[in-house]
Formats: C-alpha cells, sequence, structure tokens
C-alpha cells in the first residue's frame, strides 16, 4: 500500500486535489512503505529531472541521456534521473 503519493507542480510537490486545481496531474511521485519510490512522468512535452536522495541499489528506468532516450534495469550509480516527456 502507497503512503505517499505526491504531484509535481511547478517546483512544488502536491497532492491529487492541488494538482487537479492546477491542472497539472501529470508527473507522480509515490513512495511505498518498503521504501519503494516510483516516478512516472505522464507530461506529453515536458522533462522532469528526478532528483533521489541517493543512489538506489536497483532501479528500472526510462531516462534521457545526451537527448536520446536510454532504457535500463539493474544496479545503478546516479541519483539524477532525466525523466522524458510521454509524448
Amino acid at each position: 500500500m502507497g503512503i505517499r503519493i505526491l504531484y509535481r507542480v511547478g517546483e512544488r510537490m502536491l497532492g491529487i486535489e492541488e494538482a487537479l486545481l492546477e491542472g497539472q496531474p501529470w508527473q507522480i511521485f509515490v513512495e511505498y512503505d518498503n521504501g519503494l519510490q516510483v516516478w512516472v512522468n505522464l507530461h506529453p512535452t515536458e522533462n522532469w529531472l528526478a532528483n533521489l536522495p541517493q543512489s538506489p541499489s536497483w532501479a528500472d528506468f526510462s531516462v534521457l541521456v545526451d537527448g536520446k532516450r536510454k532504457d535500463g534495469v539493474g544496479k545503478v550509480d546516479a541519483r539524477f534521473y532525466l525523466l522524458p516527456g510521454n509524448g
């Protein structure tokens, strides 16, 4: 069960009610009670720089690297991930 669900609106992370009022329910962060974090960028055009507090021990990701989409899974040594727009 998720313990925290937030939406990125500008530079702020807000609850669903505020995100809907702002018309910005596109970029979603979910953190589960076991520590699993899920970052999803559904915005049609806007990239999102996800800034993790530490490098994850394992990741499944689709990111932009040097302007090109890169998909990967496994151990990574990165704290920043540029999540591409969904369009």
